[in-house]
């Protein structure tokens, strides 16, 4: 056995320890992909029975707790770890360095501001899990404190709606904390209301596992802004596990390296982008999902010869380009997201929340197509959503929202703390913003006009 041992030594050599002083240019590179916590091919165990075999199950170990009916235990359990918006995030990084020092300000999961990674462990894939806080709307002082505010506000108008948060605004990730829901301190002798505390429960035994799963996926909305989880998620959560998600919120195509509001112009007008990829396994991952909140946080902004910069174009150059852009974005953009909302099929509550230039060009176009276009506005007439159509006869249709501040001429500014005579200014310019679009939109219509006349002249 000892000369077994030696040889296979020699052969496959020692496995060599990890050593944090090495450079990381000297180690051995780790491949993302062959290191995804992907399911295994074959599960050696299946921790939830199914039906065929739940007279397998004990429930001796699950007590009192288990002589309820199913639908007592299940409402109890709703109650406990349900009714919550919850964050899945998969990363391939350094964990976090951990601090001794005390923390005298409460944050979101206990992130401290500036955490740095500690480098000296190489990166793997870490899971992080924990309840969302983002506030479900936006008051002045959350505003404030979250940094989503751009100009002071005066009081609001009776014809403006308070603006729901949006997913691309979240900041749990960095640890800013909703003082409301967030806390205790850390160190404290009490548990943080940033987890859900689910975990002791599903280890309790088989049958508490399998009653607590199904609430955790179906009882609870999620966020899901990790690329690398959207991107492989059929592969790493079980399917029906995905299937009895109900509530979903998604952030797309943010490429993390990269500036907020990459260009999505390079291959906008492709058949198979990383857009259809996604609109794909929408379906087939969420078939059951009834909410379903999306934002684009890519640059739409179409780019070629056929759309030129127009700051000093004439009006008619103005209008075809604005005509063209609204083109281009409906089909490549909003294209793939409907073919996805067709197969979802309708009784949903759909919306997708794109950056103010696409979407300004967007409502405009809606606008003169529909005068009684469904919209709904908030902050002074500078954000809203409208609601976009695809089958009456069954109501099926979505939001399309206004999302974050990309390349949108500015010319309302950063008015906070300026004082009212420039929100009055911001007002005006506004008024004189609507007045040449209004103007614009006119333009296009003398321009179709014409042009159908001169080709039934044509075709007479």
């Amino acid at each position: 056995m000892a000369g077994f041992k030696w040889l296979k030594k020699k052969v496959l050599g020692r496995k060599k320890k990890f050593n944090p002083r090495e450079p990381f240019n000297r180690r051995a590179p780790i491949k993302m992909r062959d290191v995804l916590p992907l399911l295994p091919a074959d599960r050696p165990n299946i921790l939830t029975p199914s039906t065929s075999s739940e007279h397998l199950v004990s429930f001796d170990n699950y007590g009192l707790f288990g002589r309820l009916p199913y639908e007592i235990r299940r409402t109890i359990l709703i109650e406990v770890f349900g009714g919550r918006r919850l964050h899945m995030d998969l990363e391939f990084e350094h964990p976090f360095v951990q601090s001794s020092e005390l923390q005298t300000e409460i944050r979101h999961c206990d992130i401290r501001e500036n955490q740095k990674r500690d480098e000296s462990i190489p990166k793997s894939w870490l899971w992080h899990g924990s309840v969302c806080h983002r506030p479900a709307e936006w008051s002045t002082e959350e505003e404030n404190r979250f940094g989503h505010i751009v100009y002071q506000r005066p009081e609001r108008r009776e014809t403006e709606l308070i603006p729901k948060t949006r997913p691309g605004e979240d900041v749990c990730h960095k640890g800013i904390a909703n003082l409301s829901e967030c806390g205790p301190l850390e160190g404290e002798d009490r548990y943080s209301n940033c987890f859900i505390g689910i975990m002791g429960w599903l280890l309790t035994c088989r049958q508490a596992y399998a009653d607590g799963i199904d609430v955790l996926f179906s009882a609870n909305a999620f966020h899901l802004k990790s690329p690398d989880l959207l991107k492989h998620l059929q592969g790493i959560i079980l399917p029906q596990r995905l299937r009895s998600i109900q509530s979903l919120e998604m952030c797309w195509l943010r490429l993390f390296g990269k500036p907020q509001g990459e260009v999505f112009g390079e291959n906008l007008t492709g058949e198979d982008t990383e857009l259809h990829a996604l609109c794909r396994m929408v379906p087939e991952a969420f078939p059951h999902v009834t909410n379903l909140n999306i934002t684009i946080l890519s640059y739409i902004k179409p780019t070629g010869d056929d759309f030129p910069d127009t700051r000093w174009a004439t009006r008619l150059v103005r209008a075809r380009v604005k005509k063209l852009s609204a083109l281009t974005i409906e089909r490549s953009i909003l294209g793939p997201v409907e073919t996805m909302l067709r197969t979802l099929g309708p009784g949903r509550d759909v919306s997708i929340t794109i950056g103010m230039s696409a979407w300004d060009i967007l409502c405009q176009y809606r606008k003169l197509c529909d005068p009684e276009l469904r919209i709904e506005w908030y902050h002074l007439g500078h954000e809203g959503r409208f609601w976009k159509v695809l089958d009456p006869s069954n109501d099926l249709g979505y939001w399309i929202c206004s999302g974050f501040y990309d390349d949108r001429p500015m010319q309302f500014g950063c008015y906070m703390g300026l004082g009212e005579e420039n929100v009055r200014n911001a007002e005006i310019q506004r008024a004189a913003q609507i007045e040449e679009d209004a103007q614009i939109a006119r333009d296009v219509k003398i321009a179709e006009d014409a042009q159908n006349t001169e080709n039934a002249q044509n075709v007479a």
